[in-house]
Order: structure tokens, then C-alpha cells, then sequence
């Protein structure tokens, strides 16, 4: 059974150029383009995203800067007291 890498960046694909979820992102666009040269709807990544490989045939995206585990935000635990005032 694999395990998830501490360096797979945890957000959906495709980005908008306003996401703001991660400290890390750098909006890098792609415009694609027809066989006749029309412009179709621009595709946006992460400069800093690239190919992880787990074993042969299998592939995660990967953060260069260290993904989930360096940008993520800590869920705040709340103790009893605080979950019986909500």
C-alpha cells in the first residue's frame, strides 16, 4: 500500500490566477491554441509544481518547496469547553 508524500501538493487542479491557498503558489499560464491558431481558455499551474514518481507507472504532483507539510495551515483543535460555547 503506498503512502502519501510529504511533498504532494494537496490542491485541485487547475488553479484560477487568484488562488490564494497556498503561501508558495507562483501563477505560471499556458495558452493553449486550436490547429487554427484560435485561442482557447488559458491553463493555470504552479511554477513551482513538478512530476513525483512513487514507483514505475505511478506519479503525483509534487511541490518543489515541500507541499502540504510546509504550507498547509494547522486546523485549530478546540478543547471541551470551547465546542460547548458553539
Amino acid at each position: 500500500m503506498a503512502t502519501t508524500p510529504d511533498d504532494r501538493c494537496p490542491f485541485a487542479r487547475s488553479f484560477h490566477a487568484k488562488f490564494s491557498w497556498c503561501e508558495g503558489f507562483a501563477p505560471l499560464t499556458f495558452q493553449q491554441k486550436e490547429r487554427a491558431y484560435a485561442q482557447l481558455r488559458p491553463i493555470v499551474s504552479c511554477a513551482n509544481l513538478e512530476i513525483g514518481r512513487l514507483v514505475k507507472g505511478s506519479y503525483y504532483p509534487k511541490c518543489s518547496l515541500g507541499g502540504a507539510a510546509v504550507f498547509a495551515p494547522e486546523t485549530p483543535r478546540l478543547d471541551g469547553e470551547q465546542t460547548k460555547a458553539m
